[in-house]
C-alpha cells in the first residue's frame, strides 16, 4: 500500500502563507497625509457623501481624487440633490483658514446644507 506524502503540500502552503502575510502588509489602503484636529464629540459620517480634503501643501482632494473648486462644483452637480447629500470637509490643521472658508462658501453657494468637519476622536 502506498502512502501519500503531504510534506510538499505543507511546504507549498507555508510559502503561500508567507507571501500572503508580506503582501497584506504592503497592500494597505492609501491614506492622505492629513493631520486632523481633535474633538471629543466626533461622529461617524454616512456612506454616500462628498468628501473634500485640504492638504497641508494646499492641494484639494475631492472623493479621493485631486481636484479644484471647479471640479468640486461638477461633483456636487453630479451627486444629485445637494440638499440631501452630506459633505465632509477634512482639512489639515496647518491649512490656511481662508482655504477652509472658500470650500465652505462654495458648498453653501451650491446648495449643500449638510456639512460636517472631519476630526480625529480625542
Amino acid at each position: 500500500m502506498s502512502d501519500i506524502n503531504v510534506t510538499p503540500l505543507v511546504d507549498v502552503m507555508l510559502v503561500l502563507l508567507a507571501i500572503f502575510m508580506v503582501t497584506a502588509t504592503i497592500v494597505v489602503s492609501p491614506m492622505l497625509p492629513v493631520l486632523l484636529p481633535g474633538a471629543g464629540t466626533g461622529e461617524k459620517s454616512p456612506a454616500k457623501r462628498i468628501e473634500v480634503t485640504l492638504l497641508a501643501d494646499g492641494r484639494m482632494i475631492v472623493n479621493k481624487k485631486p481636484a479644484t473648486i471647479e471640479d468640486l462644483r461638477l461633483v456636487v452637480e453630479q451627486a444629485g440633490d445637494p440638499a440631501l447629500i452630506p459633505a465632509i470637509l477634512a482639512a489639515d490643521q496647518t491649512v490656511d483658514h481662508g482655504s477652509v472658508v472658500a470650500v465652505l462658501d462654495e458648498f453653501r453657494r451650491l446648495g449643500v446644507t449638510h456639512i460636517g468637519v472631519k476630526v480625529k476622536k480625542k
